[in-house]
């Protein structure tokens, strides 16, 4: 293991098992602890692997949208068609016990280790979509006024890697470093790209959705968080996506849920 603590940030992994395992094999001995942000099930189609994998492995795991859904026969009125033909799936294929645990996870913000703030949409809102800058001010606003300066916030919910930090004048999209460094992964390259920290800074992170990437990049998304170092690592991990589809359709789910992953939308 790493001599020093990495953690590993995962978000929106969505039943996608085969997403997880290249994400596992790629980082292997990267990371010390690993922290989830939710929606863990929902869309994909290999609940069971990954809800056990992150049990057994995740140090901290707050609930997402998905996971809250799949308690339940009735999707919520907000979901899309696609998204609650899934719900009702999942929550028909989950046993007792995974739906027992699920209902036991914690609904952010949740405060880690005094360190950092974890949300799955939004630290004001779990169901909140955090994608463009004028939502992303408010946020920040809120979390600098809720939690002083510096305030690191990591959160999920839109599948979009990257995040917003808090200037005088408002929110700004982080600016990763112009030197990104290709990855040999077992599926094909993948992806490192580095963002430094400093002091005093307000900031929201999205590691990206290992199981579900919407940024028109199909490759799994996620990061690691070097405190000692002050740095985060974006990763960007290919994976076996036609085992990934194939699971999808056999298992009788919605065709566009197999064919998206394909287009990282």
């Amino acid at each position: 293991m790493p001599d020093r603590e990495r953690l590993l940030i995962a978000s929106d992994l969505h039943a996608n098992s085969q997403a997880l395992s290249a994400c596992l094999e790629a980082l292997q001995g990267r990371y010390s602890a690993i922290l989830c942000l939710g929606d863990l099930v929902g869309y994909g189609a290999s609940p069971h692997p990954v809800l056990e994998w992150v049990q057994q492995n995740a140090q901290t795991t707050i609930r997402g949208n998905h996971d809250r859904a799949a308690l339940s026969p009735n999707p919520p009125t907000e979901f899309s068609a696609l998204a609650a033909t899934a719900a009702n799936w999942t929550h028909s294929q989950l046993s007792d016990e995974e739906h027992t645990w699920l209902g036991t996870l914690p609904a952010g913000p949740l405060v880690w280790n005094n360190q950092m703030i974890l949300a799955h949409g939004s630290p004001r809102d779990e169901n909140e979509y955090v994608s463009d800058t004028q939502t992303a001010d408010e946020v920040l606003r809120d979390l600098r006024s809720t939690y002083g300066v510096p305030a690191l916030c990591f959160f999920g919910h839109t599948h979009l890697q990257g995040g917003f930090e808090l200037l005088k004048h408002g929110a700004r999209p982080l600016a990763f470093e112009d030197r990104a460094e290709s990855l040999s992964c077992r599926w094909g390259e993948g992806l490192l790209k580095r963002l430094r920290l400093s002091p005093e800074q307000t900031l929201l992170i999205n590691p990206g959705s290992v199981g579900q990437p919407r940024d028109g990049d199909w490759r799994a998304a996620c990061a690691i968080y070097d405190i000692a170092n002050a740095e985060l690592e974006f990763y960007r991990i290919p994976y076996d996506l036609a085992s990934a589809q194939r699971h999808i359709r056999l298992a009788g789910l919605p065709e566009p849920l197999a064919a998206r992953l394909e287009f990282g939308r």
